[in-house]
């Protein structure tokens, strides 16, 4: 039998522990919901891009960021969780520099790009939805403004099938995350990056 004391020492420590476990549990659970798009830098993430931080803040624009010198910049992301799907996607942006885009060959003449991207997970084939038209990345300063109605023939997901080629997969779709893609060829996501300086200034993004 143990003693008095130690019996309650022994209480006492399995109660602590208890309630840390519940703090911490309560901490996971409580995630909040990005309802609105945040143009703060540090609201955006790179994805599948080696070497890249956050965007910076720019006097200029919302946020900023340079092309790397090698591949590259694929994926730019922020969480965005909406109570209804969308109308539109629209971005509005301009490139700077002294340098050149460029990307792997892969067969496609088309130039360097960028497409809007709506995602909500990465291992399905309907899981990510690409704007079919694309913005040419030209480095002269000028603004651009993309923006695409939320159509299913404006938009393809993963191997390329557009939401009118997949209606019932388009329709149910609620994207996590909302953002943009680079890339140039065949592909809209695969990466670029820049011979000598070139920035990317990012205006506004709105999903309406």
């Amino acid at each position: 039998m143990k003693p008095k004391t130690f019996l309650l020492l022994e209480a006492v420590l399995i109660g602590a522990i208890a309630l840390v476990l519940f703090a911490c549990s309560t901490t996971q659970v409580a995630q909040p919901s990005a309802s609105t798009i945040s143009l703060t830098p540090s609201a955006w993430t790179f994805m599948y891009s080696p070497g890249m931080s956050k965007p910076s803040a720019s006097p200029n624009s919302k946020w900023q960021f340079d092309f790397p010198q090698h591949d590259g910049v694929h994926y730019l992301m922020t969480a965005y969780h909406p109570a209804k799907l969308p109308t539109l996607v629209s971005a509005t942006f301009r490139v700077i520099g002294s340098g050149r885009l460029t990307f792997n060959p892969n067969g496609c003449p088309a130039p360097a790009s960028v497409h809007l991207m709506l995602m909500n997970d990465m291992a399905s084939e309907f899981g990510r939805w690409w704007s079919a038209q694309g913005a040419v990345l030209t480095v002269n300063g000028n603004l651009v403004t993309l923006t695409v109605p939320w159509t299913p023939d404006k938009w393809s997901s993963v191997f390329g099938k557009t939401g009118t080629q997949a209606p019932s997969d388009f329709n149910k779709f609620s994207p996590a995350f909302v953002g943009m893609t680079f890339g140039g060829g065949c592909y809209f996501g695969h990466g670029i990056w820049a011979n000598g300086k070139v920035t990317f200034q990012l205006l506004d993004y709105k999903v309406q």
